[in-house]
This record gives C-alpha cells, sequence and structure tokens, in this order.
C-alpha cells in the first residue's frame, strides 16, 4: 500500500498498531482503493490485488480522542503566540452596492444609521481596554482595528472614521479594513495621512468591467468598476497593501483567465503589496436561495484545471477551503492558503480558542462569524450586558455523535456552525457530496496519474 502525502505515494507496510479505532473514508477508484483516515489525516492507496481489509483495520488506528485534541491545542497554542489582537467595528450597516449574493443587505430589519457620538465613544472605551490586555504579557503585540460594515466608507460615518484613525494613532494600533471600495476616493484626505498605520485594506472585484458591474451593483446604478481600479491604483501609490478578493461562482469562474490578465496589466501579478484573493460565494444560513453556488471541491477543481492550463501568479491566495484544506496540502496544491487561526478540528476560524476577533456595530451589539454581522438573532451579546464566544468554542468535530463516528468527522469538523444550526442533516449530506467530490474528480485523477508514473 501507499500513503498519499506530500503530492506523491510513498510506499508504507500496514504495520501493526494499537489504539482507538476510527471510522475509516473508502472510495473505489482506478487500480484499487483509496482510503483516508479523517481524525488522524492519514490517506492511504491500496492497489488491487492487496489485502483491503487488514489496511483498513490499521488505518483506523490512532491516538485516543484526547490525546488528538490534545495534540491540537498545543499546535494552536503555537499559532496564537504569534497571532496579533484584532477588534473589528462596523461603524454603519448602510451601503452604496447592492451585490447579488449579499446575505446582509436585504435584511428589512437591518438599522442602516451611522453610529452615534455617544457608542462611538463607548466603543473606543472598549477598544482601548481590550488592546490594554492584549498587550499586558507582550507589550509588542500588534492590535489591529478591523473596520467592517455595511460599508464603512460611506458618506455618514466620515466623523467617526476620522475619530477612528486618530485613535488608532494616539494608541498605536494599526487599521484594516474590508470595503466595496466605491467611495474610498471621498476618504483619501483621512486615509493617506494614516498610510502608516494601515495593515491592509480589503476590496472585492468580481471580474473586468462589466461583469463586475452586473455583480456588484451601486446604488444608485452605474458602473464602479473603473473607480473602484482607480482607487487601488492611489492606494498601492502610497504604499498601502491591498487584498483584491475576486468571489467566484458558476457565473464568472470562467472568466478568471480574463481577469487575472487585466491585474497582470494593472501590474498587480507578483505586487508584494498585492494579495489576488480567491474567494466563494456561499450561503452559511442557506437564507440567500442563490443559484449559481459551487462547492469548495467543484470550485477547487475548476482553479486547479486553470493552474494547470497556466500557472496562476505567485501571490494569488484561496480562501475558501475548509474540508478540501488537508488534501490541498497533499497536492502541494494550497496557492498560499493558510489558516493558522483555525484549530485542527475546528471547522473555522470563528470556532476557535486562538483567534479572539469579534464584530461590533454602531448599537453595540458583538457578533462572532461575519456571515451573522447584522443578523441581530446570531449576535452574541453586546458591549453593555457582554458577551460570551463559549458556543462557538464548542463547535467541532467531536461537539455531535454522528460528527465523532463519521468518516469525515475530522475533516468537516462538523461542517459550519451556521449551517449545522440551521439544517444539520442538509448541512452533512452536502459536505459528504463536497468530499465525495473531492475525491471522485481531484484526488482519484491525480492518484491515476501518480500510479501510471510510477507503474504501480
Amino acid at each position: 500500500m501507499y500513503k498519499f502525502e506530500k503530492g506523491g505515494l510513498i510506499r508504507t507496510a500496514a504495520a501493526k498498531r494499537g489504539g482507538f479505532a476510527y471510522p475509516v473514508y473508502t472510495k473505489e477508484i482506478s487500480g484499487g482503493t483509496f482510503a483516508a483516515n479523517s481524525f488522524t489525516d492519514e490517506a492511504w492507496f491500496i492497489p488491487a490485488g492487496e489485502p483491503v481489509a487488514e489496511a483498513l483495520g490499521e488505518l483506523a488506528k490512532g491516538p485516543a480522542p484526547e490525546a488528538l485534541r490534545a495534540g491540537a491545542a498545543r499546535e494552536a497554542e503555537g499559532f496564537a503566540a504569534g497571532l496579533p489582537a484584532q477588534i473589528g467595528f462596523c461603524p454603519t450597516y448602510a451601503c452604496n452596492m447592492r451585490c447579488t449574493y449579499c446575505y446582509q443587505q436585504n435584511n428589512p430589519e437591518l438599522d442602516k444609521r451611522p453610529v452615534t457620538e455617544e457608542n462611538l465613544a463607548r466603543f473606543m472605551d472598549y477598544a482601548a481596554g481590550a488592546a490594554a490586555k492584549a498587550r499586558a504579557g507582550r507589550p509588542d503585540r500588534p492590535v489591529v482595528l478591523q473596520l467592517f460594515g455595511g460599508e464603512p466608507f460611506s458618506g455618514g460615518t466620515r466623523p467617526a472614521i476620522k475619530k477612528l484613525f486618530e485613535f488608532c494613532r494616539a494608541h498605536k494600533m494599526h487599521i484594516a479594513a474590508t470595503t466595496n471600495g466605491l467611495a474610498l476616493n471621498d476618504f483619501f484626505d483621512l486615509l493617506l495621512p494614516y498610510h502608516g498605520y494601515i495593515g491592509k485594506i480589503g476590496i472585492s472585484l468580481d471580474g473586468v468591467g462589466e461583469t463586475h458591474d452586473s455583480r456588484r451593483k451601486t446604488a444608485p446604478a452605474e458602473s464602479g468598476f473603473a473607480r473602484i481600479v482607480a482607487n487601488i491604483n492611489i492606494l498601492l501609490k502610497a504604499g498601502i497593501h491591498v487584498s483584491v478578493s475576486h468571489t467566484l461562482d458558476s457565473s464568472n469562474i470562467g472568466r478568471l483567465p480574463e481577469f487575472l490578465r487585466f491585474t497582470g496589466a494593472q501590474g498587480w501579478n507578483g505586487n508584494p503589496l498585492v494579495d489576488l484573493v480567491l474567494s466563494r460565494v456561499d450561503d452559511r444560513k442557506f437564507e440567500t436561495g442563490y443559484p449559481a453556488i459551487l462547492s469548495e471541491a467543484q470550485l477547487y477543481k475548476e482553479l486547479l484545471a486553470l493552474d494547470d492550463k497556466k500557472p496562476f501568479p505567485g501571490n494569488v491566495r484561496l480562501a475558501f477551503l475548509n474540508a478540501s484544506l488537508p488534501f490541498a496540502g497533499k497536492l502541494g496544491r494550497t496557492f498560499g492558503h493558510n489558516e493558522n487561526i483555525r484549530e485542527r478540528f475546528k471547522y473555522c476560524w470563528a470556532a476557535s480558542d486562538i483567534y479572539d476577533l469579534v464584530y461590533i456595530d454602531a448599537a453595540l451589539d458583538v457578533f462572532r462569524c461575519t456571515c451573522t454581522v447584522g443578523a441581530k438573532e446570531h449576535k452574541i451579546g453586546s458591549l453593555q450586558a457582554g458577551f460570551s464566544l463559549e458556543a462557538w468554542h464548542a463547535h467541532s468535530a467531536w461537539a455531535r455523535k454522528e460528527c465523532a463516528g463519521c468518516p469525515i468527522g475530522g475533516y468537516c469538523r462538523g461542517g459550519c456552525r451556521l449551517s449545522a444550526g440551521k439544517d444539520f442533516d442538509r448541512n452533512c449530506r452536502e459536505e459528504k457530496a463536497n468530499f465525495d467530490y473531492l475525491v471522485e474528480h481531484v484526488i482519484a485523477p491525480r492518484l491515476d496519474s501518480l500510479i501510471q508514473k510510477e507503474s504501480l
């Protein structure tokens, strides 16, 4: 049999080993059997004619769950030691765009008023205390204020943005922001003087020209693409790091090469000030009904095919892999996808114990996950009454017996907490279908290529 890791197949023997017995995922593929223990993260290929049952019995063995969890916690502590402290703030839920797949702006109960002076002062008092606490044992620890929304750079937020920038300079905090980039030109007189404090600005571009404008629609309708591109280039000229996020689904994946030609013409490909982030449209709460969503395995397959045809620029980063991430690593094709902020048996950063980011809105309500910001039913508390991350931290591969006993439980890690909470059966079906697709359409063809290459 062969162990599948580091982009290749390594001959191994099914040595007798003791330990806890985990469920094993198996799939018959060309030339033999693919098998994986998702909890120990081992994947084997057993050629036809070799004893399958014996191999699967040994592959199932591993340290007890308590030992695996303890190891994951130690690993997480190592990651946490190097992480900055982060505080998210949404000065408004107003937005000057109406993106076709937005989970937030269709909420009729969304209060879009900008933050009041009183609440802004309360937030800054909290942020000052949080920064001091984060630096108590590590005075040089970076602290980052993450601006989110709605659209943080809109007309009504200008006074708040000015005060927040002054606050960050006074408290030696970095600034980051997630923005659609449309109105940044109206804020450059505030942004550019603080460029030394700005860590990164994240801006979305979903294609070139009309492709972008048809998906990320301005309100009122106009072409925003050219203005956003101009604003990005001004930020880069000022030496500000920009994350250009290209959100993909079945309706625009075919135009990614066009987008990368455009970014190349702009001088963004390979630019150390630019991350070209490829992300995925999703529907975590099963509420948008957006019809063009690709699963993560489907999108990963499409991206591998495009990269095989013409390699992506070195500053392309993926930002959507969850259950597929371990195998992206085994294939040596992660494209810079690195979630040190996520523990091994946690689905995402929001369930992790080691990443302390929360988002606080204009009403001083507190949220954990970006997909919940603005949905008051998902708030975890408020600055006035207090808040807790306990429910988020409890979500893991071990939280439900169905997950702990599932062959892919160690990879899907219980799935998205929001999806599992809304409809666990659907979430489970989709995670299993996603993993089957990954094996059949990504892993198996590459194993077949390796088998033929090495004449196994």
